[in-house]
């Protein structure tokens, strides 16, 4: 893959990581948000052929005014069939980056423009503030938090529309399109650290401690938090994680240091909670026939961290090449 200026190699090394080998993990991580954001879009536009997909976005889209119409021309299984052609088709063209960043910057226009829509999904649809908790900024799990991870999917989308826009043309002519990359670059520190921030601080509530028992309770990584501190005491736990993590990547603004850290954090974080899709009951969708159908919560709640995660490892290497060039 073509690397941007965002991605040249410091003249010095920091903490034990040569130049080299930070900007090697810039660039893998760079071809790994690519991947995961093709995977969990064909999944989910996989998963929109099925009956339980369908009526399960219909609160969605009938409250949106951008895609409202839709239903009343398509019908909802209309709707959920045209809006699973469209992430199908976005997933194929973002994985063709490894072979033409031409093809690669429709996917990810398409991405921007979907995940656009989505997040304007929190303002119209009904639910989406947690009542037991006094509603909004308080947000449900399902549409609430669901939804807020697309703020990461859009950043993600708006860095690899730079990006291949950028490797699309000759070098030099890069221009405002390396800017576009360098912007869409910090937005993904940003926009992790509004989710690890927002989902932290709910970690706090009695409602979210309930939420996350049957995710902590049956994972093998921090089940034992559970029979140590308590599920309350396990969600304000993870809260201080998460919290402290969001404010460390929104650091990279002055600090690439303390960002360094946060990404670690980060990565650390969705590495475990992906394993909860191989330990948590009700991850497969049941009334689609089990895996690899995925109910909405718990399974493609916890498979969009395949992004989430990607993103963190861009991070990581991002602020290791930012603090050599600090050094150097």
């Amino acid at each position: 893959m073509t690397a941007t200026t965002a991605h040249e190699a410091p003249a010095s090394s920091f903490a034990g990581t040569s130049p080299g080998s930070a900007a090697t993990l810039t660039r893998l991580a760079t071809k790994a948000i690519y991947l995961a954001l093709a995977l969990v879009l064909v999944w989910f536009g996989a998963t929109k052929f099925t009956d339980a997909s369908a009526a399960g976005i219909a609160g969605l889209v009938m409250n949106s005014p951008f895609v409202g119409w839709w239903h009343a021309l398509l019908g909802i299984k209309g709707t959920a069939l045209m809006l699973g052609v469209v992430e199908i088709t976005a997933g194929v063209l973002l994985a063709s980056r490894l072979i033409s960043p031409r093809l690669s910057t429709i996917g990810a226009a398409i991405g921007v423009l979907t995940f656009l829509v989505t997040l304007s999904f929190m303002f119209t649809t009904p639910g989406v503030g947690e009542a037991r908790a006094g509603g909004f900024p308080a947000l449900s799990v399902l549409p609430g938090q669901f939804l807020l991870k697309d703020l990461v999917f859009l950043a993600a989308s708006l860095f690899c529309l730079g990006e291949s826009l950028a490797a699309s043309r000759p070098a030099g002519e890069s221009g405002s399109v390396g800017a576009l990359t360098r912007f869409a670059g910090k937005g993904l520190y940003l926009a992790l650290a509004v989710v690890f921030l927002w989902f932290g601080a709910m970690k706090f509530t009695d409602y979210e401690a309930a939420g996350i028992a049957g995710l902590v309770m049956n994972s093998p990584f921090v089940g034992w938090w559970h029979g140590l501190l308590g599920i309350e005491g396990t969600s304000r736990m993870l809260g201080v994680v998460e919290i402290t993590a969001g404010l460390l990547l929104a650091a990279r603004l002055v600090s690439p240091r303390l960002s360094t850290i946060g990404a670690a954090i980060s990565i650390l974080t969705y590495v475990i909670t992906l394993t909860f899709l191989f330990t948590t009951p009700g991850v497969p969708e049941a009334r689609a026939g089990g895996f690899p159908f995925l109910s909405t919560v718990p399974g493609q709640f916890l498979l969009k961290d395949v992004v989430l995660l990607a993103v963190s490892l861009y991070c990581l290497g991002e602020s290791l090449l930012a603090r050599g060039r600090r050094a150097a």
